[in-house]
């Protein structure tokens, strides 16, 4: 193979990753890192943390007043936070998983057609100074 069809074959194969960039997130989106049970665990962890943060006796249709409201469970509340963070966590892995490989297919599409361009033109630019 001589080294202008390499250069060809190169930008061939960025050319194809940037595209794979392109369909990742609905490729990837069938892993199942998130769905409805994680998605209900965050809801229902956020709602705890919300409630045992202003007390049990705190009515979310009236104004809060610290002063005279009951203190929170430091306990419960302590607890709740921990099951937010591990929800946050599942979920911000289930985002980074997706973008993190159409990230690294898109760039270095981007450098392989990139060298792959230039090289046949610099080749071409030889072939025709001679």
């Amino acid at each position: 193979m001589n080294k202008a069809n390499a250069c060809v074959v190169v930008t061939a194969v960025g050319l194809v990753l940037i595209l794979a960039s392109q369909f990742w997130p609905k490729m990837a989106a069938a892993r199942g890192d998130w769905g409805e049970e994680q998605a209900a665990e965050y809801t229902t962890a956020a709602h705890d943390v919300h409630r045992l943060s202003y007390g049990p006796d705190h009515d979310d249709s009236k104004p809060h007043n610290p002063a005279t409201a009951e203190q929170p469970d430091a306990a419960k509340l302590a607890a709740a936070r921990e099951r937010l963070d591990a929800a946050k966590a599942t979920l911000n892995h289930a985002r980074s998983w997706r973008s993190g490989p159409q990230m690294w297919f898109k760039w270095t599409g981007i450098a392989a057609t990139l060298c792959g361009a230039i090289g046949y033109m610099a080749l071409r630019g030889q072939a025709a100074g001679e």
